[in-house]
């Protein structure tokens, strides 16, 4: 992640959704931590790898909920970055 977010071209804007960060098998964990509008690496940067995960979840929630997010915002597209393990 240290090389993935900062490379990120100036002009995307991006948030991020976690799930499964809070509490085991709980398929409502779904939590927004950066808006989508931001461009502020360092805050998607240091939110990213405060993360702890709590368990296994299926991603379809999550992957609704930011689709529900843009749904009204022109130009929006989701894009998922799923990680199985965070390497620091």
């Amino acid at each position: 992640m240290n090389k993935i977010v900062p490379a990120i071209p100036a002009e995307v804007r991006g948030g991020l959704t976690a799930y499964g960060h809070n509490r085991k098998r709980d398929c409502n964990d779904i939590e927004s931590l950066v808006p989508s509008v931001s461009n502020d690496r360092s805050v998607l940067l240091n939110t990213v790898m405060g993360l702890q995960p709590k368990g296994k979840l299926s991603m379809a929630a999550a992957i609704q909920n930011v689709a529900d997010q843009l749904e009204n915002k022109s130009g929006c597209r989701v894009g998922l970055n799923y990680l199985a393990e965070i390497s620091r």
